[in-house]
C-alpha cells in the first residue's frame, strides 16, 4: 500500500512543488499520516489507540512532500 501510495505522493509533489508550497504540502503530510495510522490500526488484529510514530512511518518508506521540496532546492 506504502508503495501505490508513494507514486502518488511523488506525481503529486512534482507537478504542484512549484512557488510557496511548503505550509500546504507539510498539512497535507498531516492529514496523509493520519490516513496511513487509521488504514495501519484497522489492519491490527487487536484495537489499539496507540500512535505510530513518524519515524515508524519513515521506516516503512512513506515518501514526504516536504522533504521532496527540499530535495529539489
Amino acid at each position: 500500500m506504502i508503495k501505490k501510495l508513494n507514486e502518488v505522493i511523488r506525481g503529486f509533489g512534482n507537478y504542484f512543488g512549484f512557488g510557496n508550497t511548503k505550509r500546504m504540502f507539510q498539512r497535507l503530510d498531516q492529514w496523509i499520516r493520519m490516513r496511513v495510522r487509521a488504514f495501519m490500526r484497522k489492519k491490527k488484529s487487536t484495537v489499539s489507540n496507540m500512535r505510530v510514530p513518524n519515524r515508524q512511518l519513515d521506516q516503512l518508506g512513506l515518501v514526504s512532500l516536504v522533504s521532496l521540496l527540499t530535495a529539489r532546492s
